[in-house]
């Protein structure tokens, strides 16, 4: 079996995985996606293709920046490495638990995101957050459902039996 037919195999993997596993998984598919895609980087530029590593350079830069802003791994800087979490490092003191992540999960990295994307926007006035308030759970969700389009006429926004 060739290297791209095993890259291909562990890519169905892990495809596979984020597909069907449990969400609590979807971490650790990050960190092993972005770990198949730095060996084809570095495959892609010993083979000498230099194409193959723009496009795989690319894909995983959406990647990282992807699980950074879904929340799915964080960076952790030690001295001089940076590294995911759960991504293993050469020497074995550099792991990073979860529980001393944990702490810091207030201090949460956005992504804002594009403008065009703001601009067609359905809720593009700023008030929405104040009216959408946890001081106003769980009335708001009476206006949040006058935004929708329905079917048939809603009888109930919220059931918390």
């Amino acid at each position: 079996m060739t290297t791209t037919e095993e890259a291909g195999q562990d890519a169905w993997s892990l495809r596979h995985a984020a597909e069907t596993e449990p969400i609590q998984v979807l971490p650790w598919v990050t960190v092993q996606a972005l770990a198949l895609t730095e060996w084809l980087c570095w495959d892609s530029l010993n083979r000498g293709d230099t194409a193959a590593f723009t496009r795989q350079a690319a894909v995983c830069a959406e990647l990282h920046e992807f699980g950074v802003c879904a929340g799915l791994i964080v960076i952790v800087q030690r001295e001089d490495k940076v590294m995911a979490e759960g991504q293993e490092s050469q020497d074995s003191g550099a792991r990073v638990s979860e529980a001393q992540i944990a702490v810091h999960w207030r201090e949460e990295q956005t992504c804002p995101p594009p403008p065009g994307f703001v601009e067609q926007a359905n809720a593009a006035d700023p008030a929405i957050f104040d009216r959408f308030s946890e001081e106003h759970f769980p009335d708001c969700f009476a206006e949040y459902a006058d935004l929708l389009t329905w079917g048939e006429p809603w009888h109930t926004t919220l059931d918390i039996q």
